[in-house]
């Protein structure tokens, strides 16, 4: 396999750097004028952290199969795991701020709220420490089989193969209670069974269109690129598409129907005023303009109009990882909110670059 990251790989690394730099600078001046940079940091945090979950949910499942779809993501999906190390110490922040972003966390307020002193044992800070430790224990570990037995065959490949079947579920586990955690105890009441389904659907979603905009744009993977994998792409994204509104649809309809006050409490900031027509824009954005463009032949067909429609499908991601956060929050966007993504986006895509060389470097050496 060919080399990849072309000259355009200094320029990247130093916008990583830059990203990194300027985002944490402003952060940092956002704690100096009272600006919400604690639930900003979540917010920036929490979609990299979902993102490469999605990722890995979509490694997994390319090595359950033994896809030929799979093999010109490989690499990026690979380079996205590597920042699983990175995002679990991006985590530590999370703990100084732990009574602003979490109402469990707020004496005050638990010692008010019967339903908060019901969900004592399971919400406290130590618990909830050794949850995020365990999560990234799995985490890491199915990334690190992957990864390491990526170019694998004979019995080890059989081994992978076996790992991804059993890590898929528990993928599906982790990551759902990732969300109970991280991102639905935001809300004091509220609870929805099927919260942690959207979460791990809708970021594998986003990470398999991530990696396929990658790969599209990747003369090194060209090879793989046939009008047969390109089309199992394509119907991939359209799966996922099908299977997060439905469950974003019914959960709504349900909740709807149930009108219960516990549960209203969650849909009501986030269907009036300004996301209220963010959520008219996801049902648009997010669903049925690609749903349309990807029953089309021409993303079957061309790389290059496959990459337009899955880049269109993680700016969307974005667009719905803002609605489920920052609501919760009961305010607009605000430029912490850029200032956490662009820092932590730098981060991610330093170490993204050097995950990614690595990954080509061990494919090249595997192709002789």
């Amino acid at each position: 396999m060919q080399q990849v990251l072309p000259e355009r790989s200094t320029g990247l690394n130093r916008l990583g750097l830059a990203l990194a730099l300027a985002g944490g600078a402003t952060l940092l001046l956002g704690l100096i004028l009272g600006a919400p940079v604690a639930q900003a940091y979540l917010f920036g945090y929490t979609f990299f952290l979902a993102l490469t979950v999605g990722t890995l949910a979509v490694l997994l499942l390319h090595h359950l199969l033994r896809s030929q779809w799979g093999l010109a993501l490989q690499p990026f999906l690979e380079a996205s795991v590597s920042t699983l190390p990175l995002l679990a110490l991006l985590a530590l922040p999370l703990f100084l701020f732990l009574p602003e972003l979490y109402p469990w966390a707020r004496p005050t307020q638990v010692a008010e709220d019967p339903i908060l002193q019901h969900r004592q044992p399971y919400n406290n800070p130590i618990f909830f420490a050794i949850r995020l430790v365990l999560y990234f224990a799995l985490f890491l570990f199915l990334a690190g089989r992957m990864t390491r037995w990526g170019q694998a065959e004979g019995a080890v490949a059989q081994r992978r193969t076996e790992t991804a079947a059993w890590g898929l579920a528990l993928l599906m586990v982790g990551g759902t209670f990732l969300a109970f955690d991280l991102l639905m105890g935001l809300e004091a009441h509220f609870f929805s069974a099927s919260y942690g389904a959207l979460f791990v659907v809708g970021h594998a979603l986003g990470g398999l269109a991530l990696a396929v905009a990658l790969a599209t744009r990747s003369p090194a993977v060209a090879a793989w690129l046939s009008r047969r994998n390109l089309q199992n792409q394509a119907n991939l994204l359209l799966a996922l598409s099908i299977i997060w509104v439905y469950l974003a649809l019914t959960t709504f309809i349900i909740i709807w129907g149930a009108d219960l006050p516990h549960e209203a409490e969650y849909y009501l900031p986030r269907t009036q005023g300004l996301w209220g027509g963010v959520a008219v824009s996801l049902l648009l954005g997010q669903f049925f303009l690609p749903f349309l463009a990807l029953l089309t032949n021409p993303p079957k067909r061309e790389p290059r109009v496959l990459f337009y429609i899955a880049l269109w499908i993680v700016a969307f991601r974005l667009v719905d990882h803002a609605w489920t956060v920052l609501p919760s929050f009961q305010r607009a966007p605000s430029w912490a909110d850029l200032a956490a993504l662009l820092g932590v986006g730098g981060l991610w895509l330093l170490v993204f670059l050097r995950g990614l060389a690595r990954s080509f470097r061990e494919n090249q050496s595997q192709g002789g």
